[in-house]
């Protein structure tokens, strides 16, 4: 998903701030039925700290790197939601701008989602973006008030504020709704699978992404693992 970077600083000059991690593993195992689908589950973790003294022996940074593990995304990319008159419309977004920037700093959401950008602080924000799958421009909006931005299409959209140059934040956009969230402790659980083939994505901001073929349910009797 091609990005722009804002013209007054380097995206990757702050991700290399973040601890890094050397590999993730997904395990992921699929239970259900035929009349409800397959539901995928699956964990994502940091491996084990290395030099550790004693078994169970957990490192700070290793605990940094764990509690992000919950801005990451699972999702599938096959289109398998058809629209049609029936389709529910996807519920809004949303995401406040305080102080220290955009809550949360990452967002994600499926295409045609609108996100109301709230401003929960005493000055002026505003929120603009020049990816190429969303480019736009609230400008400024008083403190107490919203504006609301509809993504149409897939793709990762950075979000800046004109007046603020520090406040960043991501709206990860998915073409349909088979996505999940991951917990602090790096677990998720997609919405049900028919049978079929279909390839399954985990995206970190920081950590990168990794995609992976499987046939459901035959591919998920046992556990799949992926690494970043």
């Amino acid at each position: 998903m091609p990005v722009t970077d804002h013209p007054s600083r380097s995206w990757r000059a702050r991700a290399r701030l973040a601890p890094r991690i050397a590999a993730l593993a997904l395990a992921a195992c699929a239970a259900g039925c035929a009349t409800t689908g397959t539901t995928i589950r699956g964990t994502l973790a940091p491996p084990p700290p290395s030099g550790t003294a004693a078994r169970g022996q957990v490192t700070a940074a290793a605990r940094v790197d764990t509690t992000r593990l919950k801005e990451a995304v699972a999702y599938i990319v096959d289109d398998l939601e058809p629209v049609t008159a029936r389709t529910p419309k996807p519920q809004p977004e949303r995401v406040r701008q305080t102080r220290t920037g955009f809550v949360p700093r990452v967002a994600v959401v499926a295409a045609g989602t609108s996100v109301r950008f709230e401003n929960a602080d005493t000055v002026y924000h505003s929120v603009f973006s020049v990816a190429q799958s969303k480019r736009f421009d609230t400008g400024l909006f008083a403190p107490g008030t919203a504006r609301t931005v509809v993504f149409d299409h897939p793709g990762l959209v950075k979000l800046y504020c004109s007046i603020h140059p520090r406040a960043s934040g991501l709206v990860l956009v998915l073409p349909n709704r088979h996505f999940a969230r991951l917990d602090a402790h790096g677990g998720f659980r997609l919405p049900p699978l028919r049978p079929g083939a279909y390839v399954v994505k985990v995206w970190h901001p920081t950590y990168g992404e990794r995609s992976l073929h499987i046939r459901v349910p035959d591919d998920c009797r046992d556990p799949i693992r992926m690494a970043l």
